[in-house]
């Protein structure tokens, strides 16, 4: 399903790409604004075997660098939630704030490849009980990677609607504290676990 969505969305952007008339770029060589919705499909490749899907708004200000490229900053706000049958309750807020690097393409520069990185705020918990232990897992934040592929469409003469498609590494601090009560034993251990996935972002360039 998710291959499907996937296809679709690039679909619709070729089909905008080649059905655009020439109307010119008001955003070129200009500061600009840019708000938008995004959801990210996101495979847990750590010791939780569920699909996890990230929600959220996206906010980035960009000025010109030089004639094809754009330097920004940002920050995104979403809920993680686990989509698998395990975990069809767990939420929990996410956040980043980032830099952005924006590199055009074209005279009418409304292709674009860019990305973004930075800090992330993160917190979740698990706690197991047993017999004979009791185990306990504690997620932070850690960094956030990001690279896209965009297309945008001018819609008026201040305002530009754009759709993107984005890969994504989001990685998490991991601290558990497992306590065996036959024998007495406690194991603890940090590790740092990477999360990866696809996503599609939708917004306006003001």
């Amino acid at each position: 399903m998710t291959r499907v969505f996937i296809l679709w969305i690039a679909f619709l952007c070729g089909s905008f790409a080649h059905s655009q008339k020439k109307l010119p770029n008001p955003k070129i060589g200009k500061n600009e604004i840019e708000v938008g919705l995004f959801n990210l499909y996101d495979m847990n490749s750590g010791s939780f075997d569920d699909r996890r899907q990230v929600l959220g708004a996206h906010f980035v200000y960009r000025w010109p660098w030089k004639k094809y490229t754009k330097a920004g900053a940002g920050f995104l706000g979403a809920a993680d939630y686990s989509s698998g049958d395990g975990l069809s309750s767990d939420v929990a807020p996410y956040g980043v704030v980032f830099v952005d690097i924006t590199q055009f393409i074209g005279a009418q520069q409304k292709w674009s490849i860019g990305g973004e990185a930075g800090p992330s705020f993160y917190k979740r918990e698990y706690d197991y009980n047993e017999p004979n232990l009791k185990s306990s897992n504690k997620y932070s934040g850690g960094m956030y990677y990001s690279i896209s592929c965009s297309y945008r469409e001018v819609i008026s003469k201040k305002t530009l609607f754009s759709m993107s498609l984005f890969w994504a590494l989001r990685n998490f601090r991991n601290h558990r504290v497992t306590e065996y009560s036959s024998p007495p034993y406690i194991e603890e251990y940090n590790d740092v676990q990477a999360h990866s996935g696809l996503g599609v972002r939708f917004g306006f360039v003001f």
